[in-house]
């Protein structure tokens, strides 16, 4: 063991050591004390079991010492040292530099505070007294400060330095006026389980086998048929027809009325998923693709009156279980094979089967695949985007930092993806880091984009919501669903439509104002 007196107290500090050892195979012999007083790897000093040293600057020390006995054994023990600044006698000075006394606050706002003081710092943010909103331990004490609609008004912005030696605060008034975005808040007849899509209205399904749509009024329609099921995966809309298609998890596909709510058919395609999800359909035209088959290995098609089109599918080995996509004119799924490994699959719009990629590596992490042009991105868990060129299904990757947790969502310059609750815009040409949001952002659900607007909704499951802007990741407004008194985790994608960003809450929808 190693011990030290002191163990603390401010630079020059002169601390002495004992190491104290013994050796096991009885001889009581220590042939040598190796001494690192800085834990750099150096040895400092080889001497006896009692040392002294000197610590003239401040900072946590770890010292080392390394015991040798007569036959070239060894062992060691360690102890932290900690040297602090010595007190100048004068509490720190302190003064706001950003924002300014009585500034109009709109959107996120920059803190900074000049800070002037010998000794270690610590800086205190607060709202009209005392409730602090951060602490800030190293120069230069910066902190992103994003207002909510509750913060509206005048504030008083107060920042406190303390040292050895006491405390000193500064305070500025600022003037708070965030946009109330909310337009209105709708209670579902049911909870929304996937995500919804989009097309003149939003729709989606329920825990208790409803469809629902709502439009961008706040107006919600449900079924009056429920299938005998929650609707656990994405449905696919053919509003030409009026009919939303259900895949479910005992592998019925359902078609239902949304111009009455009734079932208009329904067929056995696939065996029971047990804990998976089905795919999702895929409306083309007139068709609907699922898969189906024994063993759920199988694309199946079928036209808006139920009747299967390709009597004799063409059929992989393993289950088709992420949603298919549509490609010029042709229809790609992934099959999940062993081993945490998948394969893309290209078939006509006939269902033949037409070329496949081998076996890549790719444990998914989202049930939906996206498409940028010709390529087909998913994501993997193995902190990776795998990308999947349409026109010769050759393979790629996208290294991330995290394990992504959302699909991609594509922008004009990036690839945006929830990993690790940080919002990552990622190079759609080189894979690099564009930005990554993260303060606030503690689980996300798959980000939006705005193509007019050159923006991107991002929004916690705890219910915060930030507009970011593609192109430098800057935060331009947030919204805080919980003013709303909406206290449930959001696990649903937020969808836009006529201006109006949708966002569903457990039984709740959400309709925010985009245009301010």
């Amino acid at each position: 063991s190693l011990s030290a007196t002191p163990t603390t107290g401010t630079y020059p500090l002169t601390v002495n050591f004992t190491a104290n050892a013994s050796d096991p195979d009885g001889n009581n012999t220590i042939a040598k004390y190796e001494w690192d007083f800085n834990n750099d790897g150096q040895i400092d000093k080889t001497s006896t079991k009692n040392e002294s040293y000197t610590y003239t600057d401040n900072g946590n020390y770890t010292t080392k010492v390394i015991v040798t006995d007569d036959k070239g054994a060894k062992a060691s023990a360690t102890k932290t040292i900690v040297v602090t600044v010595p007190s100048d006698g004068n509490k720190p000075t302190i003064s706001w530099d950003t924002p300014v006394d009585n500034e109009l606050i709109t959107g996120s706002r920059l803190l900074r505070v000049i800070v002037n003081s010998v000794d270690a710092v610590t800086v205190d943010y607060s709202l009209n007294g005392n409730n602090i909103i951060a602490t800030k331990l190293t120069s230069p004490y910066e902190y992103n400060w994003n207002p909510t609609v509750g913060n509206n008004g005048i504030v008083t912005l107060k920042a406190t330095a303390c040292d050895i030696d006491g405390c000193n605060s500064a305070e500025i008034q600022v003037n708070v006026d965030i946009v109330d975005r909310s337009l209105w808040v709708k209670t579902l007849a049911g909870k929304p389980t996937a995500d919804p899509v989009v097309s003149s209205k939003i729709y989606g399904g329920l825990n208790t086998g409803k469809v629902y749509s709502i439009d961008a009024s706040g107006l919600i329609w449900t079924s009056s048929h429920n299938i005998p099921e929650p609707i656990i995966n994405r449905l696919a809309v053919d509003e030409n027809y009026d009919v939303a298609y259900i895949h479910s998890q005992t592998g019925y596909l359902y078609a239902i009325s949304l111009a009455n709510g009734t079932e208009n058919w329904s067929k056995k395609i696939g065996t029971d998923y047990g804990t998976l999800k089905p795919t999702a359909p895929l409306v083309v035209g007139s068709m609907v693709y699922a898969g189906g088959g024994s063993n759920n290995n199988c694309l199946l098609i079928f036209d808006v009156g139920g009747t299967e089109v390709n009597t004799a599918p063409d059929c992989v080995d393993k289950s088709l279980l992420p949603t298919p996509v549509e490609i010029g004119g042709n229809i790609f799924a992934i099959e999940r094979l062993k081993s945490s490994k998948s394969a893309m699959h290209k078939f006509d719009s006939s269902g033949n089967l037409k070329s496949s990629t081998s076996g890549f590596t790719a444990n998914l992490t989202a049930d939906t695949l996206t498409v940028d042009g010709s390529y087909i991105l998913a994501a993997s868990a193995y902190n990776q985007i795998v990308k999947i060129n349409a026109s010769n299904l050759s393979v790629s990757n996208i290294a991330i930092d995290y394990t992504p947790s959302t699909a991609v969502t594509v922008t004009p310059s990036c690839y945006a993806i929830n990993a690790g609750g940080n919002l990552t815009c990622l190079s759609k040409s080189s894979g690099k880091l564009i930005w990554n949001v993260k303060a606030g952002m503690n689980s996300l659900v798959k980000p939006v984009y705005d193509a007019q607007r050159g923006v991107l909704y991002a929004v916690s499951d705890s219910g915060l919501v930030r507009a970011i802007e593609e192109d430098t990741g800057l935060v331009i407004w947030n919204y805080d669903l919980n003013d709303l008194d909406t206290k449930y985790s959001v696990k649903i994608s937020p969808v836009i439509i006529d201006d109006v960003l949708v966002i569903i809450r457990y039984k709740t929808a959400i309709g925010l104002n985009l245009n301010y």
